[in-house]
């Protein structure tokens, strides 16, 4: 056996400690490498924790197999759908409610294919089938110009969402309100100067009509004028309607009665091409209504149908029911909130027309807007502020070439209130008109009009052309005056202030009070005989100041 010589130990020492050296070397980067695995693997655990903890969604798609790669846990109480299932481009998109879909695919996938960031602001439609605004935050990752993977954060935006739009309704609510109160302003102005000169017109055309023989050439000619000017005078108090100046005599209405009492009107209304039905629920609870406005709706909504419908075959069904509040679906547009009232009152009506697209939608409720030709009317303005002053609300759903529905929605209140009798003494066929009348009024035609029709019917009349003119008459002649017919809107002193010195002159003075815009209900504050609206027909002031005379109201 050979023997190990001394070189070759001290090889095999050398050998040994480089071996050594190399553990202790291996044994650090080890160490080193673990480490860095720990903290790496800390840094992950805190960046997850982080990310997972916040309430924005993360995810990752991969452009190439349009596969989700990673969607955080937040996913599910944000859309009710776990992680796994969020599996491709196709889940996402089939989650975007049908209103925003198609614009927000569009936009992701151009703004992909550009390399550019970008955002989504829609609807997801959760598992439980609400929606939820959210908005939708995606990075475009790209390896040499070609997008390879989308990285993105959704954010629940919902809450933001609603307080944006109720406030947006609130802004709408002002703008409408001081729209409306302008509007007022400026309807009380043209009603005061339209209805005077309509009084005029319309006066003297009833005069000369009475004193003409019905064969006269002239007699049509004179109807048509009368007839024209009717037609102006209830523009007049259509616009008076829409901005809230006329009043409301709200009474408990049986709403079938009011509908079975207007068919045969609207029946005649409407082309025989038209079936024209109703379905009445039985036993529907009393509204608090104004029957004569309700029956304006209803005959507009039903006129609006059967232009609709047009030359073709078609149907309208009027309907009602009573409904749940809380059960309405609120999938169509609607001009107010619901009422408040537990329960509803509903007329529908329903036709099979060429349907509402949606540009026509938008202004379907404007003054004047017509879809037809112009100078209409007010139209669907003044059937939602009808409307409106029930303190209710219309929906309105429809399909072109489907046909349309309006709803109209009234309240169905616990307190009933008490019906009041009107203010108003019937007269009889048989009673005389006599008397002396002193007609007090701005307007130089509005008197001699008034002037020449009482003495027609066999009045003796003095005349003032303002309220400091009727004090000095009355002074003198209040002992043969047995009434006065007082314009209620008048410069220097207003009828309000006449009145009340005519009763420092006579307690116990007899007036009719007239205007164009005017509540009569103030006519029992003010506690006068009764109120004529102007323009007034003959009949109309010799009725008021023969039942004025008649039956006077005592202080």
């Amino acid at each position: 056996m050979a023997l190990v010589n001394e070189t070759e130990i001290d090889q095999m020492r050398r050998n040994i400690s480089d071996a050594e050296k190399t553990i202790a070397r291996l044994e650090k980067q080890l160490a080193e490498r673990t480490n860095i695995v720990t903290k790496l693997q800390t840094n992950e655990d805190r960046y997850r924790s982080i990310l997972e903890s916040t309430n924005a969604v993360a995810w990752e798609l991969d452009v190439k197999t349009l596969k989700f790669t990673y969607v955080s846990p937040q996913i599910e109480a944000l859309s009710g759908y776990p992680p796994e299932a969020w599996t491709d481009f196709e889940f996402w998109a089939s989650k975007i409610h049908s209103d925003e879909r198609e614009d927000a695919v569009n936009w992701c996938q151009v703004e992909t294919a550009k390399g550019l960031d970008h955002e989504i602001e829609y609807r997801m439609m959760r598992a439980d089938g609400h929606t939820v605004w959210v908005r939708d935050a995606i990075s475009v990752i790209s390896e040499e110009k070609n997008p390879v993977l989308l990285r993105g954060h959704f954010f629940d935006i919902n809450d933001r969402k609603l307080s944006e739009e109720a406030s947006f309704a609130m802004q709408a609510t002002t703008f409408r309100s001081q729209k409306l109160e302008s509007l007022g302003v400026m309807a009380s102005g043209i009603a005061h100067d339209f209805n005077n000169l309509l009084s005029v017109m319309l006066g003297n055309t009833e005069l000369c009509l009475a004193m003409s023989n019905e064969n006269a050439p002239i007699t049509a000619l004179l109807e048509d004028v009368n007839k024209a000017g009717n037609q102006a005078a209830e523009l007049i108090r259509e616009m008076l309607t829409y901005v809230g100046k006329d009043p409301l005599k709200l009474k408990d209405t049986d709403l079938n009665t009011l509908i079975l009492d207007m068919w045969s009107l609207v029946e005649r209304a409407h082309p025989k091409t038209v079936n024209l039905t109703h379905d009445l629920t039985r036993k529907l609870p009393l509204a608090m209504a104004d029957s004569t406005l309700i029956q304006q709706v209803l005959l507009n909504l039903i006129l609006n149908a059967s232009d609709a419908v047009g030359a073709n075959n078609g149907s309208i069904l009027v309907r009602t029911k009573l409904v749940d509040t809380n059960r309405i679906e609120l999938d169509e547009i609607f001009t107010n909130p619901l009422p408040t009232s537990d329960q509803c009152i509903l007329i529908e009506v329903s036709d099979t027309g060429s349907g509402i697209d949606e540009a026509v939608a938008e202004n379907l409720f404007e003054p004047f807007f017509s879809t037809k030709r112009t100078g209409r009317g007010l139209g669907l303005a003044t059937v939602q502020r009808i409307v409106d002053r029930h303190n209710g609300t219309i929906s309105v759903k429809s399909k072109l070439g489907q046909g349309t529905t309006f709803g109209i929605y009234f309240p169905v209140l616990e307190q009933r209130c008490v019906t009041q009798a009107e203010n108003q003494i019937q007269s009889d066929e048989g009673h005389q008109s006599k008397g002396k009348i002193l007609v007090v009024d701005d307007e130089e035609g509005v008197r001699g009009m008034a002037s020449k029709v009482l003495e027609y019917f066999g009045f003796s009349v003095l005349c003032a052309s303002n309220g400091f003119a009727a004090l000095d008459i009355f002074k003198e002649s209040y002992e043969d005056i047995d009434c006065v017919l007082l314009d209620l809107r008048m410069p220097l002193m207003s009828g309000e202030e006449t009145l009340d010195a005519l009763r420092e002159i006579d307690e116990n003075v007899n007036v009719v009070l007239a205007s164009g815009n005017y509540d009569p209900d103030d006519a029992a504050r003010l506690n006068v005989s009764t109120f004529i609206q102007k323009p007034y027909s003959m009949e109309a002031i010799k009725t008021a100041l023969s039942d004025a005379i008649r039956k006077p109201i005592s202080s």
